[in-house]
């Protein structure tokens, strides 16, 4: 991504819409960057290479996780 890294898109992400479930994928994971990523808001943090069903998983999760948050929000 030119001129931002995955942590501006994640903030950038955030900003925008702050309730948006964001998983991050990477090639290069760290500890240090997952928990990073976790700080500042991802719902989840995947290391390359990963499984397709692990990513569905993680996917459906997120959006289950917001679907209730809303629902509480307007009940």
């Amino acid at each position: 991504m030119p001129g931002m890294d995955g942590f501006g898109l994640l903030a950038a992400a955030k900003e925008r819409e702050p309730d948006l479930p964001v998983v991050m994928l990477t090639a290069r994971g760290t500890e240090r960057s997952a928990v990073r990523a976790m700080k500042e808001g991802a719902y989840d943090y995947l290391t390359k290479p990963f499984a397709v069903d692990e990513l569905r998983l993680v996917v459906a999760r997120a959006l289950e996780a917001r679907t209730l948050r809303r629902r509480r929000a307007t009940a």
